[in-house]
């Protein structure tokens, strides 16, 4: 499948049949958590709030462009962070799935759902107002797990795509 994306891709670009401009959108007019996924240069690029119960697809892109450099602008919501820093690392978590029904205002959690682990170095997850905000090129790890209905990934920082 990516061997065909990158003929289709090289055919466009030799061909001239690529589009030279770009029209903005409008940010108010979509969705908070509408996801973007888009090309960044060569590096596929992954732009979305994340919520519990909801990534926004962010999940599913990292395990498609496991081993890939890929840019990410991910935001999370403070009612929604879960997560935190150790001496070497940053981690967040985010729940897929909750098997066991969780009780009224009951946040999601290890013991009663699915969810992932995203390491990274601790100083790329910043704080922006009271949002958390993970921005830059990574390599996502491949998913490993799980370990009682937990994965983990990790995100390996990469120098800016040229």
């Amino acid at each position: 499948m990516r061997a065909l994306f990158m003929a289709l891709t090289g055919t466009l670009l030799l061909c001239g049949c690529r589009q030279a401009v770009q029209h903005p959108q409008q940010e108010s007019s979509r969705p908070a958590s509408e996801t973007q996924v888009a090309d960044r240069g060569e590096a596929p690029s992954f732009s979305a709030e994340v919520a519990q119960l909801d990534d926004g697809g962010l999940g599913e892109f990292l395990e498609e462009n496991a081993g890939e450099t890929v840019f990410l602008d991910v935001t999370i919501p403070p009612s929604d962070f879960q997560g935190g820093q150790e001496r070497d690392f940053a981690f967040f978590t985010i729940y897929e799935d909750c098997p066991e029904d969780l009780v009224e205002n009951e946040k999601p959690n290890a013991s009663k759902c699915e969810g992932t682990e995203y390491l990274l170095p601790k100083q790329l997850l910043k704080r922006e107002g009271d949002d958390y905000r993970l921005t830059g090129y990574f390599r996502p790890g491949a998913k490993s797990g799980p370990l009682q209905g937990m994965f983990s990934v990790k995100l390996e920082p990469r120098p800016l795509a040229q």
